[in-house]
């Protein structure tokens, strides 16, 4: 099982600009956006939906969680498609899980476990389509940019996320 879920609601409410007018280049990175960004989404009804290795949903968060995910997506996505090694931490909230995405052939093992070795919790494993993987990861990302920039255009034509959103369409348009 592999499965990381932006769900909106429908019809998706209107609201005021809350978000800080300008970010300081000392003190914020396109992951201050991203916060805000998931914030406003999470504040709007939106749902992060995470289950691996397991049909059993992850306690995520949109503002905490799909932010710390949106930062590894396109070097994840990268390196699914390139059949190569990967891994998305979920270290945020407690949840302090690892997914390993390592590629066999035409799939992918996941081997979700605790982020600290020595905590005695079980890992757990799932064999997946390189594909079914790789859809999951260019729909989230697909999803978060049209949700941003439908939503947060105040912060989607910030020139940090422009070069972000553009390695990030990048990482999915690759074929």
């Amino acid at each position: 099982m592999f499965e990381l879920r932006l769900i909106l609601p429908y019809p998706f409410p209107s609201t005021t600009n809350t978000l800080p007018e300008e970010y300081d280049s000392d003190l914020d990175d396109v992951g201050s956006l991203l916060h805000d960004i998931c914030g406003r989404l999470e504040e709007a009804g939106a749902q992060f939906s995470v289950r691996i290795c397991s049909e059993e949903a992850w306690p995520v968060t949109v503002r905490t969680d799909l932010h710390v995910i949106l930062e590894q997506l396109a070097k994840t996505i990268v390196s699914v498609r390139h059949n190569k090694a990967a891994a998305l931490e979920f270290f945020e909230q407690g949840i302090e899980k690892v997914a390993t995405l390592s590629p066999e052939d035409d799939a992918v093992l996941v081997v979700c476990g605790s982020m600290f070795r020595d905590s005695g919790a079980p890992e757990t494993t799932s064999r997946c389509s390189r594909e079914a993987v790789l859809r999951e990861l260019d729909a989230l990302a697909t999803d978060f940019l049209t949700a941003a920039n439908d939503f947060c255009p105040e912060v989607t034509c910030h020139p940090w996320f422009q070069a972000w959103s553009q390695e990030l369409t990048r990482a999915v348009s690759y074929r």
